[in-house]
C-alpha cells in the first residue's frame, strides 16, 4: 500500500501528549510504591492458545511497549524511547520466528532450541558461546530475499550487517533495509543498494562416524550403484579414469577394475563396504533418494571440500568461466548440496528442468541443476524485502564474536529508564511553559539546561561516596530489583565470590528457586580436540591432570616430530638420571592441529598411557594472541609463535603450570596457575586501560570477561521461576541489580529515593531561564515516588530536612532515615546517565521545528 506523508508543523500539542502518554505509565513503577504493569500481547503461542498478558514492573520494559494510534503522537513516544534505551543494555541483535535455523557446529538447530552456553556457528569459521537469549513475543515475519534465492525470515527490527554499494558497512534494521535496498541510478535503472556478507563455517568433526574417505563418499553419491542385488559398484566413463587413481579405501576393503568396451566405461567393484555404506544410511538408496550423511555435510572445511571434489567428478564439471556445474536427479541430494557449497562460501544460482521440451532427453525424471555465480565484491545482494503481515512468537540471542554476528537460515549471517523518562516530563513541561510565556528562543533556553546540567553532573559527582561494602552491593541490588531482597542477597554473594572486576552471568535456572554456580580458576571457553578420546576420567567425561604443565603456541602444530623435541626436553628436565622418568599431564594450546599430531598424541594416550590433551585456541584471530598471552601469565609461561620464538626452540622456562586443569567438550578450568601476582596485576592493570577506550559495549564486556578470568573467577546466576513469564520477569530485574551494583562500585552511591536530584534542586543558583527549568524538575522523581505511595503531604517535611546530606525518606516505613545505615541509596552513574537522557529528550522536543511521518491506514 502506498503511503502517505504528512507534514506537522506545529508539534507543540502532539509533543506534550505522546511525553505525557509514555512518561504517566513508566511513572506508575517508580519507587517502591511503584505498580506492576499488565501488557497485553497480541497472536497466539505455538499451540494455538492466546498468549497471556505481561506482567511487569520494569520501567524500560512498560516503555518499549508505548505505541498510540495517531502518527503524530506516536513519532514523539518512540522518539522517547530511542533516547531512553541508550541506559539500557543491548539485549540480543534482534529477533528471529522459533521455527528460524540457528548453525550451530553440529549442523542447524531450531531458533526454539537455542539455549546460554550453547556453542553456534559465527562468521568467517568461528564457533561462538550464545550468551543470552531472549523471547520477545509475537512480531510481523518479514522476509528477506538475495539475489541467489536464499531466504530468511525475521522481524522488523532484526540488525543485519551490510555492506551498501559504495563499500560502506553499515547496520540496519529489516525495516530500514525495506525502505531503501533499490536505488535508480543516473540511467533511471533500478539498482540493489544492500550485500550481505559471504561467510564461510567450520563444524565439530567426529571421526567415529566417518567411516569413508569424503571424496570417495562423493564419487560412490555421484557415480555409485547401492542396490542390495550384488556388490557396491562404480561406473565411470572412460576420461573419469582418473577418479580411481584418487580413491582411498577403508582397512580390507578392496576393489577390482573393469574395462567394458561397450559401453566405453570403466566397472569398479568394491569389497568388504557394503556395512559402512549400510553404517552412514546410504544401503539400498538410488539416484532419486541418495543424500549426504550429516556427519559429511557439517564435518571440517577441509572434509567438506574433498566431498565436493568427489561430487564434481562425478555428476559436474568446471565450465568456462572456471566455476562448477553441478546436476542431480535427488531432491534431497540437491538440497544437501546447496548447504554444502554455501557453508564454504559460495554463491550459486539454481534451477528445476523438468525436461518436457528436451526431445532427445533419455529420460523425463526432473533434474536439480546448480551453477556457482562468481559472486559480487560486498557479498551477496539483498533483492527484496518484504512485510508478509503475519505474526509469530520470536526470540532473539547474543553471541560471543566481535561482529555480534551468527549463521541463520541458508547460511546468511546476522545480527541482537523510568528515572530518565519521568525527569525529561518535567523538564520539557517547564520548557515548555518558559518558551510560551517569556517568548524566549527554544534554541537559547536548550542551551542554558544543557549547561545547567553540566554543573548538576558535577555536583552528582561531588556528592558520590565510594561502594566496597558487600552490604552497600547487597542493598543496592535490593533496591534496583523493586525491593526483592533474595536477589540482593544472591548478588552480594556473587560479588563476594568473585570481587569487583569478577565476570557475573546470568541465565535462566533449571529449577523453581533462584541459584548461583561459583567457577573458580580461569576458564577458557574452548574444549578438548577430537572430544572424549582425550579423556582420562572414569567415565570418559572430561580431561583431569595434576601439575600440568601447558605449552602454549599460537601457530598449528602440524608434525608430530614437533611433540617428540618438546616429550624429550621435559623428559631431560624431570630425569634424575637414574630411573626412568614419568612424564606430568601436557596440555597442548595452538591455533589448530594436523591429524598426524592428534593421531601421534592418542597413540602415546592410549599405548602408553600418557596423559596428554590437545586444546584449539580460540577461533576469533583478533583476540586470540592477546588471551594467549593470558593464559601464559596465568601460568607463568610464554606463548610460542606469532613473534615469538618458534615451537621448535621452547625452553623448559616457556612452559606454563598449574596446579590442576579440568577439561571436558565446551570448557578449560586452570586452576592454581604458576604465574607471579605482580605479573598477573600488571596485565589486568594493561586490560583495565584497554577496557577504558574500548570501541564497543561488547569489546569492553570481552575485555571484563578477561579481566574476572584472570583475577577472580566467574559467577553463574541461575533464574528460577515456575512459568516463562515470571522466569523472564525476575531474569530482567536481576540483570538491571547487577548493572546496578557494578555502576555503584564504578563511580559510587548518592542518596536514593529521588533524594539526590531534590538536594541539589536547592543549590542551583537561578541565574537563567535553563537553571529555573532544572530546578524545578529535578523535584520530580521524588515527587512522583511519594504519590505513588500515597504520602504526596510529607513532601514539605522532607524540604526541610533536604539540606542534611545523608538524610532520606523512607517510603516503605514513612521514616526518616540515614541513607546509608537504611541502604536507601542509588548508583551515581545511573543518575547520571538518566539526567543525561532526560536533558536530550527536552532538548530534542523542545526545539524540534517539524515531522514528517507515514499516516497509519483507517480501521
Amino acid at each position: 500500500m502506498e503511503k502517505k506523508i504528512t507534514h506537522i508543523t506545529d508539534l507543540s500539542q502532539h509533543i506534550q501528549t505522546g511525553v505525557d502518554k509514555i512518561a504517566t505509565i513508566v511513572a506508575r513503577t517508580l519507587g517502591p510504591g511503584g505498580l506492576p504493569i499488565l501488557i497485553q500481547r497480541v497472536g497466539q503461542a505455538l499451540d494455538g492458545s492466546p498468549l497471556p498478558p505481561m506482567i511487569t514492573k520494569d520501567g524500560v520494559t512498560v516503555a518499549m511497549e508505548c505505541s498510540d494510534p495517531d502518527p503524530n503522537t506516536d513519532v514523539i513516544i518512540q522518539a522517547v524511547k530511542a533516547i531512553c534505551q541508550k541506559t539500557n543494555r543491548v539485549a540480543g541483535d534482534g529477533p528471529q520466528p522459533l521455527y528460524s535455523k540457528v548453525l550451530t557446529p553440529r549442523g542447524f538447530v531450531d531458533m526454539k532450541d537455542v539455549e546460554v552456553g550453547m556453542d553456534i556457528c559465527g562468521t568467517n569459521g568461528t564457533t561462538q558461546k550464545v550468551l543470552g537469549v531472549y523471547p520477545k513475543g509475537q512480531k510481523e515475519i518479514y522476509k528477506i530475499v538475495t539475489s541467489d534465492d536464499r531466504e530468511v525470515e525475521c522481524s522488523p527490527d532484526h540488525l543485519w550487517e551490510v555492506t551498501s554499494s559504495w563499500g560502506i558497512k553499515e547496520i540496519k534494521t529489516s525495516e530500514q533495509i525495506s525502505q531503501d535496498f533499490i536505488k535508480t541510478d543516473v540511467t533511471e535503472n533500478d539498482r540493489y543498494k544492500y550485500y550481505l556478507p559471504i561467510t564461510n563455517v567450520d563444524f565439530l568433526e567426529i571421526k567415529e562416524e566417518m567411516p569413508l574417505d569424503p571424496y570417495l563418499v562423493g564419487v560412490l553419491l555421484g557415480d555409485g550403484c547401492f542396490s542390495d542385488s550384488g556388490s557396491i559398484e562404480l561406473s565411470l566413463g572412460l576420461k573419469k579414469k582418473h577418479i580411481i587413481d584418487k580413491l582411498i579405501l577403508p582397512e580390507g576393503v578392496t576393489k577390482t577394475i573393469q574395462l567394458l568396451e561397450k559401453s566405453n566405461s570403466y566397472r569398479v567393484k568394491l569389497k568388504g563396504i557394503r556395512h559402512l555404506v549400510n553404517s552412514l544410511g546410504l544401503g539400498n538408496t538410488d539416484s532419486n533418494t541418495k543424500f549426504i550423511p550429516k556427519s559429511y555435510l557439517y564435518a571440517s572445511t577441509r572434509t567438506r571440500e574433498c566431498l565436493l571434489q568427489g561430487l564434481l567428478d562425478t555428476d559436474g564439471y568446471i565450465n568456462d568461466r572456471g566455476l562448477f556445474e553441478y546436476s542431480t536427479v535427488s531432491d534431497e541430494l540437491a538440497n544437501d548440496f546447496l548447504t554444502l557449497v554455501r557453508s564454504l562460501g559460495k554463491s550459486t544460482y539454481y534451477r528445476f528442468h523438468t525436461r518436457e521440451k528436451d526431445t532427445n532427453s533419455y529420460s523425463d525424471t526432473p533434474i536439480h541443476r546448480i551453477t556457482e555465480l562468481k559472486g559480487y565484491k560486498y557479498g551477496t545482494k539483498i533483492v527484496n524485502v518484504a512485510k508478509t503481515g503475519k505474526l509469530t512468537e520470536m526470540q532473539c540471542i547474543k553471541v560471543s564474536n566481535d561482529d555480534h554476528l551468527y549463521i541463520t537460515d541458508n547460511f546468511i549471517p546476522t545480527h541482537n529508564t523510568t528515572t530518565a523518562i519521568v525527569l525529561g516530563q518535567a523538564i520539557l513541561e517547564k520548557a515548555t511553559e518558559i518558551v510560551q510565556s517569556k517568548k524566549i528562543n527554544p534554541q537559547e533556553l536548550r542551551l542554558q539546561i544543557e549547561e545547567s546540567a553540566k554543573i548538576v553532573d558535577k555536583m552528582l559527582t561531588e556528592m558520590a561516596t565510594p561502594c566496597k561494602e558487600l552490604i552497600e552491593i547487597e542493598n543496592i541490588a535490593t533496591i534496583s530489583a523493586n525491593g526483592d531482597k533474595e536477589i540482593g542477597k544472591i548478588i552480594r554473594e556473587a560479588f563476594d565470590a568473585v570481587g569487583d572486576e569478577g565476570v557475573i552471568t546470568v541465565d535462566e535456572g533449571s529449577g523453581k528457586a533462584n541459584s548461583i554456580d561459583i567457577v573458580d580458576g580461569m576458564q577458557v571457553k574452548r574444549g578438548a580436540e577430537a572430544q572424549d578420546r582425550f579423556f582420562n576420567n572414569d567415565v570418559a567425561t572430561k580431561f583431569e591432570g595434576e601439575d600440568a604443565l601447558v605449552v602454549i603456541y599460537d601457530g598449528k602444530m602440524q608434525q608430530p616430530v614437533q611433540v617428540m623435541s618438546i616429550l624429550e626436553k621435559i623428559l631431560t628436565h624431570v630425569s634424575d638420571g637414574k630411573n626412568t622418568p614419568k612424564l606430568p599431564p601436557i596440555v597442548f594450546i595452538a591455533n589448530e592441529f594436523s591429524m598426524d599430531v592428534i593421531q601421534f598424541l592418542l597413540i602415546n594416550k592410549i599405548e602408553r598411557g600418557l596423559s596428554f590433551c590437545a586444546l584449539r585456541g580460540p577461533n576469533t584471530t583478533k583476540i586470540r594472541t592477546a588471551m594467549y598471552d593470558d593464559i601464559a601469565t596465568f601460568l607463568g609461561g610464554t606463548r610460542l609463535g606469532n613473534g615469538n620464538r618458534n615451537l621448535d626452540n621452547l625452553e623448559i622456562d616457556d612452559l606454563g603450570l598449574c596446579d590442576r586443569v579440568v577439561i571436558d567438550k565446551y570448557n578449560t578450568t586452570l586452576f592454581g596457575g604458576a604465574g607471579l601476582e605482580e605479573d598477573v596485576i600488571k596485565r589486568v592493570d594493561q586490560l583495565k586501560s584497554q577496557r577504558a577506550v574500548a570501541e564497543s559495549e561488547y569489546d569492553a564486556a570481552s575485555l571484563s570477561g578477561r579481566i574476572g578470568a584472570l583475577s577472580e573467577g566467574v559467577a553463574k546466576i541461575g533464574v528460577g521461576g515456575t512459568t516463562e513469564l515470571e522466569i523472564k520477569e525476575k531474569y530482567h530485574r536481576i540483570e538491571d541489580a547487577v548493572n546496578a551494583a557494578r555502576a555503584a562500585i564504578e563511580q559510587g552511591v548518592v542518596v536514593g529515593g529521588g533524594m539526590a536530584l531534590f538536594k541539589i534542586a536547592d543549590k542551583i543558583a537561578p541565574d537563567n531561564y535553563g537553571s529555573i527549568v532544572l530546578r524545578e524538575a529535578l523535584r520530580a522523581p521524588l515527587v512522583q515516588i511519594l504519590e505513588n505511595l500515597g504520602k504526596g503531604k510529607e513532601l514539605t517535611n522532607i524540604i526541610k530536612l533536604s539540606r542534611n546530606e545523608d538524610i532520606v525518606y523512607d517510603g516503605c516505613t514513612g521514616e526518616i532515615v540515614k541513607a546509608k545505615d537504611s541502604g536507601i541509596v542509588d548508583p551515581v552513574k545511573v543518575t547520571r546517565v538518566a539526567l543525561e537522557n532526560a536533558v536530550s529528550i527536552a532538548a530534542l522536543l523542545t526545539t524540534c521545528g517539524g515531522a514528517i511521518v507515514f499516516e497509519k491506514p483507517k480501521g
